[in-house]
């Protein structure tokens, strides 16, 4: 048994070896030992006692740490994780090749972790919360890979998530696809399509077994952009719009490019007429023979931005653009929503110049008759919004969540939307347990509405790392019989 540190009348930087089998003790070595400490951890290896964290003599929170080998009889410094990872009353266990710490408390309770590998000497980020990732759903699993961390960078990275077994398994960084955020993410069918973001290029992920990458090939003309959209024709992933994040012409790009994973072989998408401009944080939605793009912003030619209430249908069969009508269309946003319902276009919510700088209400557009029908939604039940989520359920429209002027910061709560008829409305309560947040991905099932990560803009909480599911309330009909 090894007895290491502690407080009593003092905190302790002093241990001991106790042998069961002869009743003896023998004090560690002090060279190389840790300082004294308490409310750390220390585990067992097999090998080697490997401690960290806690707190000093003087209650200062610690993130250094050390290893006992009692066969050398010798101690070794751990690396420090970095600079913010001191912390206390943490939990660390034990994988068999690695140490995973998480948890405890640095003047506040922390939801991260880090791994230590014994091997390498060398800390690995446990990454879980958070933002401008892209999330799929297979049919099984919802994955999602890349964005930003808390008060960090990019992520090369991501994870898994079973349905049947509630159950997560992790996405580890493939030098096929270094780290990036704002791109575009579909699934094919069988395999996870990434494209663009902060870096060109992508790549296909294919999640059976134990996953695998393999590289998207590059092409400069549809390279450099984000916030762009992409959407899946059954054969092809379609990429247009988007910002190249260099200013300068052309700041928003009207083009894009078609890749067919069968051929490896990428066709471009030329600039559409003058009606449909360049853009950015668009919506773009497939009707099974289009793809039509809507809303957005660009720059003008003072820089100014600019929310616009154009769009187009592109055709991939002849290869053509067809603008949307601008007759009765909805106002200029951005940050909205689209979902295609077999028939219509359905637009919300988003942001727009003037106050409240948040709409509710939007746009039903019907591409077989190139017509819109406005529609508004009762502020009883859904209030103005931007940022939002929204999935359609092959009957209705479910929004959720977004953000507001009026409320200050994110929103807890949505509404259903049915546009049979004249549309009716039905509210979706907050939730306390999964709380407001805005930019969040949502996936529909088939059955359920999945929720997961995002930013609580109301509050210094960060970014979130769960995954909620809303279930719609199903109509219960009787039939008697004559």
């Amino acid at each position: 048994m090894i007895v290491f540190g502690g407080v009593g009348a003092l905190t302790y930087q002093d241990g001991a070896l106790y042998n069961p089998a002869n009743n003896t003790w023998a004090p560690l070595p002090s060279l190389n030992a840790p300082a004294g400490r308490y409310y750390f951890s220390d585990l067992w290896t097999g090998t080697e006692m490997i401690v960290f964290g806690g707190r000093d003599a003087a209650a200062a929170q610690l993130g250094d740490g050390g290893r006992y080998n009692p066969v050398a009889n010798a101690w070794t410094a751990l690396p420090a994780p970095d600079a913010n990872e001191q912390r206390w009353l943490h939990t660390a266990i034990w994988t068999g090749s690695d140490m995973i710490v998480w948890g405890g408390d640095n003047s506040v309770s922390l939801d991260s972790g880090r791994r230590f590998d014994p091997a390498t000497n060398s800390w690995l980020t446990i990454q879980t919360a958070r933002r401008d990732e892209k999330a799929i759903w297979t049919g099984s699993e919802l994955i999602f890979w890349g964005g930003r961390a808390v008060n960090s960078g990019s992520l090369d990275e991501g994870l898994r998530w079973d349905a049947a077994t509630n159950s997560w398994r992790r996405i580890p960084p493939d030098p096929v696809m270094p780290a990036r955020a704002y791109h575009t993410t579909i699934w094919s069918g069988s395999e996870m399509i990434v494209w663009g973001g902060t870096l060109p290029g992508g790549g296909r992920y294919n999640p059976a077994g134990a996953g695998t990458w393999t590289a998207l090939p590059s092409k400069p003309e549809v390279d450099g952009r984000y916030d762009s959209t992409a959407i899946w024709t059954g054969t092809e992933m379609i990429i247009w719009g988007g910002y190249p994040g260099v200013p300068g012409p052309p700041d928003y790009r009207a083009d894009g490019g078609r890749y067919d994973p069968a051929t490896g072989n990428w066709i471009l998408i030329d600039a559409g007429p003058d009606g449909i401009p360049g853009r950015s944080l668009h919506t773009a939605v497939w009707t099974g023979t289009a793809m039509i793009v809507w809303g957005g912003f660009n720059r003008d030619i003072n820089s100014n931005y600019v929310y616009v209430n154009s769009g187009g249908r592109y055709n991939p069969g002849s290869g053509q653009w067809t603008a949307t009508s601008s007759l009765g269309a909805p106002v200029e946003r951005a940050f909205h929503s689209a979902v295609w319902t077999g028939q219509e276009m359905i637009v919300f919510g988003g942001a727009y110049y003037t106050y409240p700088y948040r709409l509710a209400g939007g746009g039903r557009y019907d591409p077989a008759t190139d017509a819109w029908t406005l529609y508004t939604a009762p502020a009883s039940v859904i209030g103005e919004r931007s940022g939002h989520s929204a999935v359609w359920t092959g009957t209705e429209m479910i929004i959720w969540g977004g953000d507001s002027w009026f409320s200050g910061g994110s929103l807890s709560g949505g509404a259903r939307y049915d546009p049979a008829g004249a549309g009716t409305w039905s509210a979706i309560a907050p939730n306390q347990l999964i709380g407001g947040r805005s930019g969040a991905t949502a996936l529909w099932s088939g059955s359920e509405m999945f929720v997961t990560s995002s930013v609580d803009t109301s509050a210094a909480k960060g970014n979130f790392a769960e995954i909620f599911s809303y279930t719609p309330p199903k109509t219960l009909y009787i039939y008697l019989r004559p």
